[in-house]
């Protein structure tokens, strides 16, 4: 849906003396007001305000954001509309400051979004880390799988590296095997 407004916004800037199929004129209006007749301010992992990508004081939102209604006004669109997007472990006391600023002005529609933290890998795998990798990995591929014997050491190893890796060190070095113990079941290892 988001490919198709663009298409459409575009194909409206671009062409705006054609007609287009199978779209009529009023959700052409829709699409292009929801496509420009907004307001983001974002928190962003260091607690830091957003408005519109650029980095703000809470004291200078309610200017901001009137400025930007008077704008949208300008341009005849009568409904602004303020998105607040913030992770889940935002404090509730900086979202309830920034509504509070939200309310000073003639805003009447809030979306607030919230989202995770998505953890970033510290520190990538080395290339000798990966060859004891494969090197164990293959290992125990080699043996039977009834006479197959893990070494806590190695286990714990294994297990660090594949955590750490990212998507192309995996694709060369291969999965973790679905036989390699559970870190629960490492204390009944030697």
């Amino acid at each position: 849906m988001k490919t198709y407004r663009l298409l459409v916004f575009v194909s409206l800037t671009l062409f705006s003396s054609l007609k287009m199929l199978g779209v009529n004129s009023a959700e052409i209006n829709s699409i292009e007001i929801q496509q420009i007749n907004q307001i983001i301010i974002s928190v962003d992992e260091s607690g830091a305000i957003l408005f519109n990508e650029e980095k703000t004081e809470l004291s200078s939102l309610e200017k901001q954001i009137s400025d930007r209604i008077d704008f949208f006004v300008e341009k005849g669109f009568d409904k602004p509309t303020v998105t607040i997007r913030i992770f889940e472990d935002t404090s509730t006391e900086i979202l309830e400051n920034i509504k509070a600023e939200v309310r000073k002005t003639s805003i009447e529609f809030l979306d607030i979004q919230q989202t995770k933290k998505v953890e970033k890998k510290v520190e990538e795998v080395d290339s000798l880390d990966i060859q004891k990798y494969k090197k164990i990995i293959t290992a125990w591929k080699q043996q039977n799988e009834t006479d197959r014997t893990f070494n806590k050491a190695d286990v714990e190893f294994v297990r660090n590296v594949y955590k750490r890796m990212n998507f192309n060190q995996m694709m060369r070095a291969g999965k973790l095997p679905s036989f390699v113990p559970k870190v629960e079941e490492l204390d009944t290892i030697n």
